[in-house]
């Protein structure tokens, strides 16, 4: 893959960073919205091709893949745009906050024979399938509990009514479809669809969600997600089973370690995760599948991330949030 990047924030250097850990990954090409702004930021990532129009990037034929970051509103047409020109897109998570619209550009993407896939890290990491494999050693499924809460660098700005894009509806910020969607993908990725979506939401002056608590009913065990940008909280992943528990200790993105035990605390099992730049898996899937044109492969993520949209879509109409494409 010869990637051209969008967006200069920190996701975009832990990509670059991650990429560059993958044989026949390349970073080709950096865009901003001004050269200046391009320049800075290739300078700082050792970058030597930038631009300030997507057309560079249409008309650059070593460029095959664009890794797009940008503010979540701006996903769907970003998007829509390079795909319709032949591109692969790698879309950053949380894709867009429709299922109907990522369906869409699934269907752009198959017309045009490129691949689009959603930039999500924990559905790529070896601890899911140890989770997937461990679920029965713990029993009937009874309760999930999950926290992933950050106190945001931009809060203190936001409790002074200064709306930076992490808080801002147009750009359909707040902590369901920054902090939280990776707690929705380890939920759907491990037990599928619930049966019922409700999303307790604890919304600002401007109606985002800075924190909120979602539900989920798979009926015979329930499943409470938290993700908060506005608070602080050790993270977690719970599963508890009527013979044990399983527990990621740490954020669900991560995954770094993850214990099973019995009902009398007694290990099970382990996993470790080396220490590495955490996109590196996802990265290696995709140019996997990009390179050996693996449909099938690209087919079950598009229908992960379809599946954790699908939940996003029915919390936000549970905690009457709304989003458009047009911000």
């Amino acid at each position: 893959m010869n990637i051209a990047t969008i967006g200069s924030g920190s996701i975009v250097e832990l990509f670059i960073y991650s990429a560059r850990q993958v044989e026949n990954v390349a970073i080709v090409k950096a865009y901003s919205r001004t050269l200046e702004r391009a320049r800075a930021f290739a300078d700082k990532m050792h970058i030597d091709s930038v631009c300030d129009n997507f057309d560079d990037i249409v008309n650059d034929s070593q460029v095959d893949t664009v890794y797009i970051a940008s503010p979540n509103a701006l996903h769907y047409s970003q998007a829509k745009y390079f795909l319709s020109h032949g591109k692969h897109v790698i879309l950053e998570k949380p894709v867009t906050f429709k299922v109907e619209y990522y369906q869409e550009l699934m269907d752009i993407a198959k017309a045009n024979g490129v691949y689009l896939v959603e930039a999500i890290t924990n559905v790529h990491l070896p601890a899911l399938t140890f989770m997937k494999d461990n679920l029965a050693s713990i029993g009937n499924l009874k309760m999930v509990n999950a926290n992933f809460s950050q106190y945001s660098s931009r809060y203190d700005k936001y409790k002074q009514q200064e709306v930076t894009n992490v808080f801002e509806p147009k750009m359909h910020g707040g902590a369901l479809m920054d902090i939280n969607i990776y707690n929705i993908h380890l939920a759907t990725a491990l037990f599928g669809l619930p049966a019922d979506v409700t999303y307790l939401a604890n919304k600002g002056f401007n109606g985002i969600d800075t924190s909120g608590l979602l539900v989920l009913d798979y009926g015979t065990f329930k499943a409470s997600l938290i993700g908060a940008k506005d608070s602080t909280s050790p993270n977690y992943f719970m599963v508890q089973g009527d013979e044990g528990y399983m527990i990621v200790e740490g954020s669900s993105g991560r995954m770094s370690h993850v214990v099973v035990k019995n009902l009398k605390n007694e290990l099970l099992d382990e996993i470790t995760l080396p220490d590495m730049k955490h996109m590196v898996n996802e990265i290696l899937d995709f140019e996997n599948a990009f390179a050996s044109k693996d449909q099938e492969a690209v087919d079950r993520y598009n229908k992960q991330s379809l599946n954790a949209l699908s939940v996003v879509e029915k919390a936000l109409e549970s905690s009457d949030i709304h989003f458009s494409l047009e911000g």
